[in-house]
């Protein structure tokens, strides 16, 4: 992002009206490698929490299809970006068909900022178990064919086809692996290489998580902003950053990032992801400035 001048800046925070700004975290942004799996795992629980956006949760299934099968291929999807605080935000308590477990009362969370779309559909590919045949979510790997599919029947599928589900109970799905002798096939060898490579993937599969702990909305705000004005249009991202400082996160707008496929935006991706880490570290200085420069401000009005 191109630095602002400090004549915009002083000009910004002139114009701008005094807010009162929370007390903002010594702490730098803490970065973590973290298996997939057990992020997903902690949506669940009730640890990372999906604030309240304007637009839901709708990733289409091409798109589900195109983010499983990077993992698989162990192409990189992205970071996640948290925000642990003790604000109480308003938050999703379900998705898809999937209940969040509530939050213990006193204890912080961590709020997705980054990555509303990319951990959902992991969780929900994961872990769903829904009732409706022609859901996005009946989902399977067809071990032959090598990609996966959406599957129009609560039946079970021909053996070579195992579903997605099955990854989270290593019993339920090496019980399947081992059906697959019964097929008589000559490739069932490397099915079940196959198999058993697909689930050490979605087992083994780490992603770069960012937490900015303890820093006030308004802090948070510009961080957020600038992490997504690559993405969005300026005018959606000045939606975000307001919304981000109002109590409830009303009005967020829509995080408009796919998984990338071939090799050329792989690497663009790779690159523009290191970018982003760089930045992420030195931010939280310029928060700290950005909050004694409107004290300042309001000390003198």
């Amino acid at each position: 992002m191109p630095p602002c001048s400090g004549q915009s800046k002083n000009k910004a925070l002139t114009a701008a009206k005094p807010v009162p700004i929370g007390a903002s975290s010594g702490r730098a942004p803490e970065s973590s490698v973290d298996r997939i799996e057990e992020l997903a795992g902690r949506v669940l629980r009730g640890d990372i929490l999906l604030p309240k956006f304007q637009r839901d949760f709708v990733w289409e299934r091409h798109q589900i299809i195109d983010l499983l099968d990077s993992v698989a291929n162990n192409y990189p999807i992205g970071s996640v970006l948290l925000w642990r605080s003790h604000e109480k935000l308003r938050s999703e308590r379900n998705i898809a068909d999937l209940e969040i477990a509530p939050t213990p009362h006193g204890y912080p969370v961590n709020y997705l900022l980054d990555g509303q779309q990319r951990l959902p559909t992991i969780c929900v590919a994961l872990y769903s178990h829904g009732a409706d045949s022609h859901s996005r979510w009946n989902l399977a790997y067809d071990l032959r064919d090598k990609k996966f599919v959406h599957l129009d029947s609560l039946d079970d599928p021909p053996l070579q086809l195992i579903r997605l589900n099955k990854i989270t109970d290593a019993s339920a799905y090496f019980q399947h692996v081992a059906g697959l002798k019964t097929l008589g096939a000559a490739d069932v060898q490397p099915l079940e290489a196959r198999a058993k490579e697909l689930f050490d993937r979605f087992k083994d599969y780490k992603i770069a998580t960012v937490t900015l702990h303890e820093m006030s909305i308004q802090a948070v705000a510009p961080i957020f902003e600038r992490i997504n004005s690559r993405r969005i249009t300026t005018g959606v991202a000045s939606k975000l950053s307001a919304a981000l400082r109002s109590t409830f996160l009303s009005n967020i707008g829509r995080e408009a990032e796919l998984p990338q496929q071939n090799d050329l935006e792989v690497c663009r991706g790779s690159v523009l992801q290191h970018a982003r880490m760089r930045l992420l570290v030195t931010l939280q200085k310029d928060c700290r400035s950005f909050v004694r420069e409107c004290d300042v401000l309001r000390s003198t009005n």
